[in-house]
């Protein structure tokens, strides 16, 4: 709990330093698009660390109370890496991986819980991706 207080606490501060440069009392007057430039990347940032934060929330939870989860017999396999492609940029995350010997399958309870999609690409980005390749070539869209 403490580490998420501090990081929440960290994303708090760099959104009030993004709020006080963007509104400043001065007489140097930005031009719009490099204002909203300045936005954007310090919207991601905090975007990416929110998220972030909550998969390793959802993770730390997930994992305490796999007992509880699961009454049947099952294995801990130990901890895996997944990496995920969020709309705020890529993320690298582990979590555990579980054996369920009474239904002969694997899962990983975190991407459950989650909905991670089977992919790399989170659904949102999957959508931009659709919506693109019906303007663009796949390629195109792609990158």
């Amino acid at each position: 709990m403490e580490h998420k207080d501090k990081m929440l606490q960290e994303i708090k501060q760099k959104f009030a330093r993004l709020l006080n440069t963007i509104f400043q009392p001065t007489d140097d007057v930005k031009r719009i698009d490099e204002v909203e430039r300045q936005i954007f990347r310090a919207l991601l940032n905090i975007g990416k660390q929110l998220i972030m934060l909550y998969i390793e929330d959802i993770v730390n939870r997930t994992d305490n109370s796999l007992h509880e989860r699961f009454a049947i017999c099952y294995q801990n396999k130990g901890k895996f890496s997944r990496m995920y492609f969020s709309i705020f940029g890529q993320i690298k995350f582990t979590r555990r991986k579980i054996y369920l010997a009474e239904e002969g399958k694997t899962i990983f309870p975190a991407d459950k819980e989650l909905g991670m999609p089977k992919e790399r690409y989170s659904y949102n980005i999957q959508d931009w991706i659709g919506y693109s390749a019906t303007d663009t070539d796949f390629r195109s869209s792609v990158e």
